[in-house]
C-alpha cells in the first residue's frame, strides 16, 4: 500500500512538474511576443505575414543626414499606393515649424484620419499635438544615424566647407585643404558649427539637463528607432513590425553625397575627432542606446531575419537594374516566403526617382485630386 502510495505520489509531483514547465514557457513566449508590438511573427511558417494585418498608421520623425529623406519618399509612395492620408500642409512644405494645430493643412475624406506624417517637423513643439492628430494605433517610428558620418555629410551638404574657404586669404585657399579648414574653424569659429552638434538628441526632444529621464521617454515612446548605418535590415524590420509587403519597403537612395578623399579621412584627425567627441558627447550616448535597442530586436528576429535581408538585397539590386534603363515593360517578383506576388512598372520607377522636395508636392497633389474626386457630384 504504502508503495503504491509513494508511486502514485511521484506521478503527482510529475504531473505538476510538466503542468508548471508549461505555464513558464507560455508565459516567456507572451513576454517575447510583446518585444515586437506590431506583427504576429510565424518566422517557421511558410506562410510569413498572412495572418496578420497590415498598420497603416506612422509617424515618422524625420531627422537630417539619417538617411530620412529616402524614408520620407517611401512613406509618400506607401500612402499613394493604400490611398491613406498625409498630414501635411496644403501648399507643399518639407518642414512644419508650427505646432500642426496652427498650420492649414491638407483635408482627409469625412469619417476618416490622417495616417502618415513624414515631413520636417519640430518634435519638442508637437509631441503632444500628435496623439490629438493621429489614430491611438500610430506607431512612431525614428531614424539615427553614426554621429561621425551624420556630422560630415552636414559639413557637406550644407556647402560648410566653401563657407570656411572663404574666411580664408585667397593667396593660402588653394592649398589649403578641407581637413585644415576645419582645423581652424574649430579652434578659432565654433560657433559656427554648434547647429550640427547634437542635433539628432535635440531632434528627439533630448536635452542635456534631464538626459537620462528624456532618452527613457523617447524609448517608452517610439516603437523602433532605425539605424541608417543599417537601412536595409531597418527596412525589413519596420516591414515586420507594419506587416508590410516588401513592394513597400523598396527603395532608391536619394542625395547620396560623394566624398573627396581628404573629406573621408577628416574624421580620423586626432584633434578633429577628440573636439567632435567631447562637444557631441550626447549624440554619442544617445545613438549607442538606440544601436544596442535595434540589435537587440533583430536578435529577437531569430535567423532568418538575415535570409530575408538578403533577399531583400537581391531585388534591391534588380529593381536598380530595371529602373536604370528605358523601362517599356514590367518586372515581375513572384510570391515567396518573404513577399506577395508584385510588378515594378515605369510608374514605380518614376515614384522610386522622386527625391524629397517632389515627393512632398507630389503626395499634395494626390491627396488634392483624391478629395476633389470624393467631393464631385458624381462620386456620390
Amino acid at each position: 500500500m504504502a508503495t503504491l502510495m509513494s508511486t502514485r505520489n511521484i506521478f503527482v509531483l510529475l504531473f505538476l512538474s510538466i503542468i508548471g514547465l508549461c505555464l513558464l514557457l507560455y508565459s516567456e513566449r507572451d513576454r517575447n511576443l510583446q518585444l515586437v508590438p506590431f506583427v504576429q511573427n510565424v518566422l517557421n511558417s511558410g506562410e510569413l505575414y498572412e495572418n496578420c494585418t497590415m498598420k497603416s498608421n506612422v509617424f515618422f520623425l524625420k531627422v537630417p543626414k539619417c538617411a530620412s529623406g529616402t524614408t520620407m519618399v517611401l512613406l509618400w509612395r506607401f500612402v499613394m499606393a493604400h490611398n491613406l492620408n498625409p498630414l501635411t500642409t496644403a501648399i507643399p512644405s518639407t518642414g512644419l515649424s508650427k505646432p500642426l494645430t496652427q498650420l492649414r493643412l491638407l483635408d482627409h475624406p469625412p469619417g476618416e484620419s490622417y495616417n502618415v506624417i513624414a515631413n520636417h517637423l519640430d518634435y519638442s513643439i508637437n509631441k503632444n499635438e500628435i496623439p490629438k492628430m493621429m489614430p491611438n494605433d500610430t506607431a512612431c517610428i525614428g531614424i539615427v544615424r553614426e554621429p561621425k558620418a551624420q556630422f560630415q555629410s552636414h559639413l557637406l551638404w550644407n556647402h560648410a566647407y566653401k563657407s570656411m574657404r572663404r574666411r580664408v586669404p585667397p593667396s593660402q585657399a588653394k592649398n589649403t585643404t578641407d581637413g585644415e579648414l576645419l582645423l581652424d574653424t574649430i579652434t578659432n569659429n565654433t560657433e559656427s558649427l554648434k547647429r550640427f552638434l547634437n542635433s539628432q538628441s535635440r531632434y528627439f526632444g533630448i536635452r542635456a539637463a534631464s538626459f537620462e529621464i528624456d532618452i527613457k521617454e523617447v524609448f517608452n515612446t517610439f516603437d523602433l528607432i532605425l539605424i541608417a548605418d543599417y537601412y536595409d535590415e531597418s527596412l525589413v524590420l519596420l516591414k515586420r513590425y507594419m506587416c508590410w509587403d516588401l513592394k513597400d519597403i523598396v527603395y532608391n537612395k536619394v542625395h547620396a553625397q560623394k566624398y573627396s578623399v581628404d573629406q573621408k579621412n577628416i574624421m580620423s584627425n586626432n584633434r578633429i575627432s577628440a573636439w567632435f567627441s567631447e562637444k557631441n558627447y550626447n549624440d554619442f550616448v544617445f545613438y549607442q542606446k538606440c544601436l544596442e535597442n535595434f540589435q537587440q530586436k533583430v536578435s529577437n528576429e531569430g535567423n532568418r531575419f538575415h535570409e530575408e535581408v538578403e533577399y531583400f538585397q537581391s531585388v534591391l539590386r534588380r529593381v536598380t537594374t530595371f529602373c536604370s534603363s528605358e523601362v517599356t515593360d514590367i518586372l515581375h517578383f513572384e510570391r515567396s516566403r518573404w513577399n506577395k506576388e508584385f510588378n515594378i512598372s515605369a510608374s514605380d520607377c518614376e515614384l522610386l526617382k522622386l527625391d524629397p522636395v517632389p515627393s512632398i508636392h507630389r503626395v499634395v497633389s494626390w491627396q488634392t485630386s483624391r478629395l476633389q474626386k470624393l467631393r464631385s457630384p458624381e462620386s456620390s
